[in-house]
Formats: C-alpha cells, sequence, structure tokens
C-alpha cells in the first residue's frame, strides 16, 4: 500500500425506533435539531423510565458536553442501560467506550464483546470497528480476512469509512487478493460521500496510475478537495499537491485548477470527475 495512504474511522448515528413514546419522540426531535436544553428536559424522565432510545440519546448528550458539561462515566451509564435492552446503537456506542477506556478501563475485549452484539444486528459503524481490531490485532490476533469480512459487511451498507478501508486492503492485497481495480472503486464511493482520505487515496491512484490512467490534473483536483474538506496535519493531501505541482506543466496547472474548483462546486462528485475523465481520456483500467 502507497505510504500516502490512510484511512479513518467515521463515527455516525444510525438509531431509528418506529415506537417511540411521545416524550421520547419530542426530545430526539430537539436533540436533532440541537435544541439540547429541550432534548435534556424530554429525554431524562423517559430514560429514567427505561426507554432504551432516550438512554442512548441522553447517553450522547453527556458523551460530546451538549449543552451539559462532558461526562463519560454518565455516558456510560446510559449507553449501558440501552445497551442490555438491544440497542444496537448504544452496543456501538458503549463498545467505543471501552476502545478508548473513557468512563470505564480500556477492554478490547470487552470492546468487541459489544461491538460483535451491535454488528449481528446490522450496526455498520460496529462492523468496521470490528475490521479495525481485527486490523490492527487489538485484544485479538491480527486477521487481514476478518478484517475485510467486517469491512465488507459496512462498506455494503455506504459507511464512508469501512469503504476507504477495504479499498487500502485492496489496494495492499492484505485479506484479499491484490486489485487496484477494487480500490479504486471502494475509495470513489466514499469520496463520493465527501470523505477527505478518500479523496486524497482516489489522487493518489491517479497520480500514480494505479487502476486508472495517470493523470496529475485529476490527482492535483481531487487533493485539493480533500485538503480543503480535512485541513487537519493528519490529512497528506496538502503535502500531496504540493509535491504533485513541481511535476505538472503550466497547461495541467491551468487546467487542474479549474477541475478543483469544479469539483468544490459539484454536488455529484463522481459524475464531475467521470464526465472530465471521458474528455480528456482518463479512464478506469
Amino acid at each position: 500500500m502507497s505510504a500516502r495512504l490512510r484511512w479513518v474511522l467515521l463515527v455516525i448515528l444510525s438509531t431509528a425506533s418506529a415506537h417511540l413514546s411521545a416524550t421520547t419522540s419530542q426530545g430526539v426531535a430537539a436533540f436533532e435539531r440541537k435544541d439540547y436544553k429541550s432534548a435534556l428536559r424530554q429525554l431524562q424522565p423517559a430514560a429514567t423510565k427505561g426507554d432504551a432510545t432516550a438512554q442512548l440519546h441522553l447517553g450522547l448528550i453527556y458523551l460530546y458536553g451538549y449543552g451539559v458539561a462532558p461526562s463519560s462515566l454518565a455516558a456510560e451509564k446510559w449507553f449501558r442501560l440501552a445497551a442490555t435492552q438491544g440497542n444496537a446503537e448504544a452496543e456501538y456506542r458503549l463498545g467505543t467506550l471501552y476502545t478508548f477506556g473513557r468512563g470505564v478501563k480500556q477492554d478490547y475485549r470487552e470492546a468487541i464483546s459489544w461491538f460483535r452484539r451491535a454488528a449481528d444486528q446490522g450496526n455498520a459503524a460496529a462492523q468496521n470497528e470490528l475490521g479495525v481490531i481485527y486490523d490492527l490485532g487489538r485484544g485479538v490476533p491480527r486477521n487481514d480476512a476478518e478484517a475485510v469480512r467486517w469491512y465488507q459487511l459496512a462498506a455494503n451498507q455506504n459507511l464512508a469509512a469501512a469503504q476507504v478501508n477495504l479499498g487500502a486492503k485492496y489496494d495492499a492485497g492484505h485479506g484479499v487478493r491484490q486489485s487496484y481495480r477494487e480500490a479504486v472503486k471502494w475509495f470513489r464511493l466514499a469520496a463520493n460521500q465527501g470523505n477527505a482520505s478518500a479523496q486524497n487515496n482516489l489522487g493518489v491512484m491517479y497520480a500514480d496510475g494505479l487502476g486508472v490512467s495517470v493523470s496529475r490534473v485529476a490527482a492535483y483536483a481531487l487533493y485539493d478537495l480533500s485538503a480543503a474538506n480535512d485541513p487537519s496535519a493528519n490529512n497528506r493531501a496538502s503535502g500531496n499537491r504540493n509535491a504533485i505541482i513541481s511535476k505538472m506543466t503550466s497547461a495541467e496547472y491551468a487546467a487542474a485548477q479549474v477541475l478543483a474548483r469544479e469539483l468544490a462546486q459539484s454536488t455529484q462528485l463522481l459524475k464531475t470527475l467521470d464526465q472530465w475523465c471521458e474528455q480528456h481520456d482518463v479512464k478506469v483500467l
């Protein structure tokens, strides 16, 4: 795998319930519109009465300090109450607390237990986390094939982080037959969702001609988009963009800036990129 490729974990909220109490429904609605004061007032009594959805959202409020002082201990309490009722999102959240030792003693085995419960219910974020666990060997022996299995399940549910992770496995040929074409496929899907890591990785593929025709113009534009979406030091897109400039002709650089603006303004990244590639005979190999 190229040293410039990296994968990241996205945390998503995927809980839904068709049978919420009126109080819980009001609390969840307030939570979603970021009226956390009202959410806390509505959710607290429902959570105390045992409503798992209210407990989950109350845990999120305390975990992130939405309108209250952050408290991993309080978050753990409410996540556990919801998780013991089989709430998949709460099971996943409890697993993350054990992974990072927040509100509980760090324990990968315990994290795996909760992630598996959530993953077995189809929670994509938990499936991706299990992939990471087997990828890195956290609490279990490293197992690339098992990592790929979990990444695939989550990627099939359109979780961008899992798509990036799966693409990286295909790029390296770890746990799966090496295929740049497959790597490009998964990076494209995640990039189209706005995932900065995938956009950077896709840029690498164009820069090096891996699974696609070499195109410094497309690589620059994707690096530029990635850097704008994630300007943190962890994202290598800015450095990759600066490095490729030295290899570009003045005409390529001018074209790359135009394409970069088009990608930044587009609401359909892949459609815009593919149209440009078709016009310039840049193909998937």
